[in-house]
């Protein structure tokens, strides 16, 4: 489907055939590269397009590598905590509106990457669907750092420094990049189910946002399995 972005509404479907490849950087790490061609169906938006990806691999088809039938010998864990969250995002700048100013409401998928007990890598996509920006989206990654857990096990404490882009609906986000600190609390249901709180500010260098935003939602840890042979 598309939308946002100043593209002429003339019908959302559309299709998008495209071919990559992987390359594998380390033995959990690689990156992908694609490039494809985007139409409407039933309008006249067309593009060329190329871009990347990051992956991850990890433990899946049995204990033995699958090219040469050698046994894994030790099994380690990976954390990662996958979330939702409602994102508020006060007073945001939009173009082309006789009332300038907007508060957003974004629907947001977050995963963290657990570096080690104290650092992650965090990753999210956050989507528009109140204030009168239902084309407007964001993508962004960062660093974050996390307390020990307090009072029973029960609380904890985070602190995140993240860019990345942004565009549609209207935003004045210039060319599009956005950066965003934010500091929160989690509050531990058990062992892998938490409720979280956070606030912080999102603003982009070269446009007119600067919004303080508020974020509540929730997030569920697992682990992935690697190997070691």
């Amino acid at each position: 489907m598309l939308a946002g972005g100043r593209i002429f509404p003339e019908g959302g479907l559309t299709m998008y055939p495209s071919v990559g490849a992987d390359v594998k950087v380390t033995k959990n790490f690689g990156l992908g590269l694609h490039g494809g061609y985007h139409k409407s169906v039933s309008g006249t938006f067309e593009a060329y397009t190329a871009g990347f990806s990051l992956k991850y691999y990890g433990l899946s088809g049995g204990i033995k590598d699958p090219y040469t039938a050698e046994k894994i010998k030790y099994i380690n864990t990976q954390g990662i905590q996958i979330g939702v969250q409602n994102q508020t995002y006060f007073d945001v700048a939009i173009l082309d509106r006789s009332y300038k100013e907007h508060d957003l409401e974004l629907i947001a998928l977050k995963v963290n990457y657990d570096l080690n007990h104290r650092f992650y890598i965090a990753g999210e996509a956050s989507f528009a669907y109140l204030g009168g920006a239902g084309g407007y989206a964001h993508g962004i990654f960062g660093l974050g750092v996390k307390s020990n857990k307090f009072l029973n096990n029960n609380f904890s404490l985070f602190a995140e420094a993240a860019a990345g882009v942004a565009g549609g609906g209207g935003v004045d986000s210039g060319e599009g990049v956005l950066v965003r600190p934010t500091a929160g609390i989690n509050y531990h249901l058990n062992d892998n189910f938490s409720f979280t709180a956070s606030g912080g500010q999102m603003w982009s260098p070269n446009g007119n946002v600067n919004s303080t935003n508020l974020n509540i939602g929730f997030t569920y840890g697992l682990s992935i399995l690697n190997t070691k042979k």
